[in-house]
């Protein structure tokens, strides 16, 4: 994971993966999945997940970008969007054709870029726990052993993209306001106790006449 500071927001990405298969003795497919300059994993539960921090507030979303390594096996990701599945928990392998990307969605913009690649955006705009499958067929389109890393999202800090510059713009247009509405209560009320006096003067005179 590669973090990006840039204007009021930090951007937390991109993020990218590589899957590489390998045939086994009993003719099952194996995998390693890495994330690029980061951790590997070759067997369920140990995948590096998605793994992104608590952001500032309306940050980017980071893009992510799933990649099969050049292999003489055939492998690709299944077609369209079976290619890959996502379920809401973590350790929540989805077994069905499922896209429950959470409310707000935290996955969005899926593509299957080519047969050897996808790409999605994590808006990572609350914590939640996910888990996505991905799904491979061999040359003859058939299922091979599927993938199924977890997504861990740190949210965001509601405050988080409010800078310092904008607190101290919007202190001063409050003390503004305040002392607007001060400075026309005090008048308004030296304005009262003129008239009042203005009143009672005259009133006095006309007693005295």
């Amino acid at each position: 994971m590669i973090g990006k500071t840039g204007g009021k927001n930090m951007q937390v990405g991109p993020i990218s993966f590589t899957a590489t298969p390998s045939m086994e003795a009993n003719g099952q497919i194996a995998w390693s999945y890495c994330q690029t300059d980061g951790a590997c994993g070759t067997a369920a539960g140990h995948f590096p997940p998605i793994s992104l921090p608590q952001q500032q507030n309306g940050a980017p979303a980071t893009p992510v970008t799933i990649t099969i390594a050049p292999n003489n096996l055939g492998i690709t990701f299944a077609p369209g969007h079976d290619a890959m599945w996502l379920q809401q928990g973590a350790g929540n392998c989805p077994q069905s054709q499922v896209w429950d990307p959470g409310t707000p969605p935290q996955i969005t913009g899926f593509a299957r870029v080519s047969n050897t690649q996808i790409k999605f955006n994590d808006v990572n705009s609350k914590v939640a726990d996910l888990t996505y499958r991905l799904n491979f067929v061999n040359t003859n389109q058939q299922a091979v052993t599927p993938i199924d890393p977890d997504i861990k999202n740190g949210g965001t800090n509601l405050w988080g993209g409010v800078n310092t510059t904008q607190l101290l713009i919007a202190s001063a247009v409050v003390a503004l306001v305040v002392s607007l509405i001060v400075s026309l209560i005090s008048s308004y009320i030296i304005a009262q106790r003129t008239a009042r006096r203005e009143l009672n003067a005259r009133a006095k005179e006309r007693n005295g006449q």
